[in-house]
């Protein structure tokens, strides 16, 4: 209605259809409309692209669609290697439990070993331990998962699979030698273990329960021959470059079963003879001769002490000890009949046949303890069995953990650290009656520490280091006992091999304990012909740096001071053909004050005899402080050099002498010219045609080379 009062009626516009959108090709310039709607239009289908690629399901089912095959195809390579992956990471994981339970089981041997080291023997429930470890990995392959199974046939992974099926067989048979070791030890041991003599079920109150051996050597064997099932069963498991650790054990496991079974053959000998040895039969009774190394003799040293044991059912007394002087017979000697080695030197030195000194000149030992034998017999009118040389490094191994010594004559405690320093010089520095008392108080206080050890195991490791040293000797008057004595490498002989051989043995010759110094440099150079002979030079070089103020019972008296004389006899092989020997003539004396100091001493001037399977070579020299003495000797030994299919092999033996001081090796070989060292005793250096070793020769030295 307008203001006149009239209305207006308003008539709408007729409806049109909205104008088509243009591509935006035909849009004009100034035609902005057509792209505003294709954005418009673009943006919820981004969106909707989006969410497809967000949902791999979706996309998945659109490559189906579209590229069928190639889909599928890609499908099965991820799931094998999905399989692949999973089969791989469950492989990882078994076979990591089954390499952990085979290591534990075959380092049962190692651990062992290691527990005897500290003193403790392990306990039987440790090799049960062991031995169910070794049946868990061996349960593990045989009744492994599905997937473990399947990768048996997989490529790359059959080697590896085997290699670890023939190791958890090789632990299977380790288990078996385990629970062997386990009843062994249950049996000798007893349940608890441990290194307390009171726990042991072999040895109880000082004596050796001989019936619980008599079975030993059997079980023993038995062992032998389990150790070989699983050596067996070692050799067959595969090298794989990629289970190194398997490989590893392999090579642990060999060495470790191949020593266990050059100990149990050992230990079959020793429980042989020990029965008997200890009395099962009946009593038997012993000669202990105690030797004094600062008064070097061939075997050791001269007899400090004695000790006349008796072993019975196992257990073990002292019938009399003390002093050598008690029953030597220091004026006369004995007068009996005496091996020939032994009476050579007693006939050249012009000495009475006494236990201390003269008998023992020789280094083969079982020619000297049968000398002893029947002079411990003739001077104590008791039947004797059979004689051991111990020394004080024997001792001192066999007292370690074991405590003090009671010994009232000396000022202070005697136990194993000091046990040598006290008896091989400072007794000396006592008053002649603490001196006579001594060795009274030592033998009877060592011996009751031995009857009745604080630590079985530690004492038994000593003795046994000390048997490879030659601190301890044994001979026996029972041929059968002494085979197996020998083969057991107790008996202290002396054996030149089938190659070349050289030892050298030295005897003091006038009073005092000057061999507490005395310090001995062997030289040995050898020179090898095409034709396998050998040229052989050897200097032997004695010194004796001697501190000034030592007291006449350690040094004599005369003029120079610290005088010694050393006679040296160098053993080598029978055939060996001398050339010559500086000095050539009788040592010199003319130095010497009182002038007639060394006329009581014989031989004078170089000698040569045979003995056993040497020819022994003898000079004596007169070292003192400043002043070392050296003898060289120059001769050839015909075929020392074998020739087999692997080459040309050198073999060399060099038996040990017990001193005070570790003797010093030079050693020198040379091969012809031309030649080219195959391989060589460890610790030897090779620089062409040379081979050298320089060392301190503290047990037998046996050297091989192939050329």
């Amino acid at each position: 209605m307008d203001g006149d009062g009239e209305t207006v009626v308003v008539v709408p516009e007729p409806e049109t259809e909205p104008e088509p959108a243009r591509p935006a090709s035909e849009a004009g310039a100034g035609d902005d409309a057509g792209p505003a709607v294709a954005d418009d239009l673009a943006v919820p289908a981004e969106h909707a692209k989006r969410r497809r690629r967000l949902n791999p399901w979706v996309g998945y089912r659109a490559a189906l669609v579209r590229h069928p095959v190639r889909t599928w195809i890609l499908t099965g390579v991820v799931a094998l290697v999905l399989l692949a992956i999973v089969t791989a990471a469950d492989v990882a994981y078994q076979s990591l439990r089954i390499y952990h339970d085979i290591k534990a089981s075959i380092g049962v041997l190692q651990e062992a070993k290691a527990g005897v080291d500290q003193g403790k023997l392990p306990t039987a429930g440790q090799f049960y331990a062991a031995a169910a470890k070794a049946r868990d990995a061996q349960g593990r392959v045989e009744h492994a998962d599905p997937l473990f199974r399947l990768s048996w046939g997989l490529p790359g992974l059959r080697e590896p699979m085997r290699a670890l099926r023939d190791a958890s067989v090789a632990a299977g048979a380790e288990a078996r030698v385990a629970t062997d070791l386990g009843d062994l030890s249950k049996q000798l041991i007893g349940p608890g273990g441990g290194g307390k003599s009171g726990s042991f079920a072999v040895y109880k109150d000082g004596a050796v329960d001989v019936a619980l051996l008599t079975n030993l050597p059997a079980k023993l064997q038995q062992l032998v021959t389990d150790l070989r099932a699983t050596q067996t069963a070692i050799r067959q498991i595969p090298n794989v470059k990629m289970f190194h650790k398997v490989e590893k054990l392999k090579v642990r496991a060999l060495k470790d079963s191949g020593q266990a079974i050059t100990l149990l053959h050992t230990a079959i000998l020793g429980s042989k003879l020990l029965p008997e040895f200890l009395g099962a039969d009946g009593p038997r009774t012993y000669f202990i001769a105690i030797q004094n190394n600062a008064d070097q003799r061939g075997t050791g040293g001269a007899v400090l002490g004695y000790a006349v044991v008796r072993f019975d059912q196992g257990r073990f007394d002292i019938l009399k000890g003390g002093g050598i002087k008690d029953i030597d017979n220091k004026r006369f000697g004995f007068h009996l009949w005496y091996p020939s080695g032994v009476q050579w030197y007693l006939d050249q030195s012009r000495n009475a046949a006494r236990i201390n000194n003269g008998v023992n000149y020789t280094a083969d030992f079982p020619i000297v303890g049968h000398s002893w034998t029947k002079m411990a017999a003739a001077a104590t009118g008791d039947h004797i069995d059979g004689a051991i040389a111990i020394d004080p490094f024997a001792i001192a191994a066999a007292l370690k953990g074991q405590g003090p010594l009671d010994v009232p004559a000396y000022p202070k405690p005697i136990d194993a650290t000091n046990l040598v320093q006290v008896t091989e010089h400072d007794q000396y520095l006592l008053s002649k009656k603490q001196q006579i008392a001594l060795p009274h108080e030592l033998i009877r206080s060592a011996f009751k520490v031995l009857e009745h050890p604080k630590n079985f195991v530690h004492m038994a490791n000593g003795l046994a280091s000390a048997v490879a040293a030659r601190h301890v000797q044994v001979w026996l008057a029972d041929p059968q006992l002494q085979t197996l004595v020998k083969s057991l490498g107790w008996d202290g002989s002396i054996d030149p091999g089938t190659g070349d051989a050289v030892a050298v043995v030295y005897d003091k010759r006038i009073r005092g304990k000057q061999d507490f110094w005395t310090q001995e440099t062997i030289n040995y150079h050898v020179t090898l012909s095409p034709s396998g002979n050998a040229a052989s030079d050897v200097k032997v070089t004695m010194s004796d740096e001697i501190p000034k103020g030592q007291p006449p019972r350690i040094v004599s008296h005369v003029r120079p001071y610290g005088l010694n004389a050393t006679m040296l006899n160098l053993y080598v092989p029978e055939r060996a053909v001398l050339r010559s020997v500086t000095p050539s003539g009788a040592f010199d004396e003319s130095f010497v004050s009182p002038p007639l100091f060394f006329n009581y001493l014989h031989p004078t001037a170089p000698q040569e005899h045979v003995e056993r399977s040497f020819r022994v070579f003898t000079q004596t020299v007169t070292p003192w402080p400043g002043h070392p003495k050296t003898v060289e000797w120059k001769y050839s030994v015909p075929a020392v050099v074998h020739t087999t299919s692997g080459g040309h092999v050198y073999r060399l033996v060099i038996p040990h002498q017990p001193l005070y001081r570790t003797p010093i090796v030079d050693l020198t070989i040379t091969l012809p010219e031309g030649a080219h060292v195959i391989s060589a005793t460890k610790g030897m250096t090779v620089s062409g045609s040379t081979v050298t070793l320089h060392t301190n020769l503290t047990k037998d030295l046996a050297i091989q080379i192939v050329y």
